[in-house]
C-alpha cells in the first residue's frame, strides 16, 4: 500500500518555480490507487488514481480537463500526458 502522508497535488501552478501565485492551492492525498499491474522497473501501467482530501475549487485559472466521451474497445491503445514532480523534494 502506498503511504500518502507526504504526497500532495498543486492546482493552479502555471509557473512551476513560482510558488507565490495567488491561485495555487495544495491538496493532500486521502487515498491513492496504483494500477494493479504496475511494476517500477517497467513504464507500463504507470498510472494512479488519487482521492484528494477536499474538493478542488475551480475558478478562471483552475479548470477541469476536457474528457472525451468516446467509448473505446477493450485493449485499444490510448495515450495520456502530463507533468509534475517525480520526487518529493523536486520543484
Amino acid at each position: 500500500m502506498l503511504q500518502t502522508g507526504n504526497i500532495s497535488v498543486v492546482v493552479g501552478a502555471h509557473q512551476v518555480l513560482n510558488s507565490d501565485e495567488a491561485w495555487q492551492r495544495r491538496h493532500f492525498i486521502e487515498k491513492a490507487v496504483v494500477h494493479e499491474r504496475y511494476l517500477a522497473e517497467y513504464p507500463n501501467n504507470d498510472i494512479m488514481l488519487l482521492r484528494l482530501n477536499e474538493s478542488i475549487q475551480f475558478n478562471r485559472r483552475v479548470r477541469p480537463i476536457c474528457v472525451d466521451t468516446t467509448e473505446f474497445e477493450p485493449d485499444a491503445p490510448c495515450y495520456v500526458t502530463g507533468w509534475g514532480s517525480i520526487t518529493p523534494d523536486s520543484t
